[in-house]
């Protein structure tokens, strides 16, 4: 088994929530808050590069090789349920 592309999307898109290590900044009230953070495209590129994470850091001195496969499609990609920017108006 694997993952497809489009899962992995799925998974880089999804909100995540921070940890009390990874505080934001907040400038209205000058403290530091839980926050939550989500990933997204603005706009679909017309040619699109994908570095796939090759290695996990478990801890901060050991990786390990992943060797999971991902399947991607060569052609009719849709990314639109990724991309945040609406649609420009037709003219």
């Amino acid at each position: 088994g694997g993952l497809s592309l489009e899962g992995c999307f799925e998974s880089f898109t999804t909100t995540e929530v921070l940890s009390e290590e990874d505080t934001w900044y907040c400038p209205k009230c000058k403290q530091h808050q839980r926050a939550s953070k989500t990933m997204a495209l603005w706009t679909a590129p017309s040619n699109l590069v994908v570095h796939l994470k090759r290695f996990s850091h478990e801890e901060s001195w050991r990786r390990e090789k992943l060797d999971t496969h991902v399947e991607f499609p060569l052609h009719g990609l849709d990314l639109s349920p990724y991309v945040r920017c609406p649609s420009p108006s037709p003219l």
